[in-house]
């Protein structure tokens, strides 16, 4: 009997595996995270083959329901006094934006990506201030500003923890460790 090569790749054929690990990719659509949402921005400040030392971009403060914090400057009158709402408070408008530097912890960018000019490439680890690349990233340089995103290392305590993404987790951390057929036989 023969097949073209055509039929041949419309068959139907195994795609995930029974393994206690997710086999999802970070940031992939079975995982459902996405880049954006957990991206930081940093600033290269040193290239030494593929290691990369970095400081974070500050990034501005926001409230509860994520909207941006501004300074509160009073509006005052033409006599310097506060202009007060109809409720008798002072009132105020947007002033220079607060802007915060946020630190993480040692590995947490471990097993993630860094983007520049549309191309990824994995950190293989990381440190406070500084990552180690997969590969190198062709065009990274000193004085780049890139975006950065932490990594998961595929286990569920990571996914539940760290990303709080546990519903999406399509491995089995439950699986027996020893082979029932082997363990379990009738003699």
């Amino acid at each position: 009997m023969c097949e073209t090569g055509e039929s041949y790749l419309n068959r139907n054929i195994l795609t995930r595996k029974f393994q206690s690990s997710c086999p999802n990719s970070i940031y992939d659509r079975w995982c459902g995270l996405k880049f954006e949402d957990w991206a930081l921005e940093i600033k290269v400040t040193a290239i030494d083959g593929l290691k990369i030392s970095f400081d974070v971009v500050p990034t501005q403060v926001k409230d509860a329901a994520g909207n941006p914090v501004f300074e509160q400057i009073p509006v005052l009158d033409e006599e310097g006094n506060p202009v007060l709402d109809g409720q008798g408070n002072p009132t105020f408008e947007d002033g220079d934006p607060i802007m915060e530097s946020k630190t993480y912890p040692d590995g947490w960018l471990s097993l993630g990506l860094l983007l520049k000019d549309g191309v990824n490439t994995l950190v293989t680890s990381s440190s406070a201030n500084s990552l180690s690349l997969y590969r190198q990233h062709v065009g990274l340089k000193v004085g780049d500003i890139v975006r950065v995103a932490p990594g998961c290392d595929q286990s569920l305590k990571t996914c539940a923890a760290k990303f709080e993404n546990n519903l999406r987790f399509a491995g089995h951390p439950f699986i027996p460790s020893s082979n029932p057929i082997y363990t379990q036989l009738i003699k």
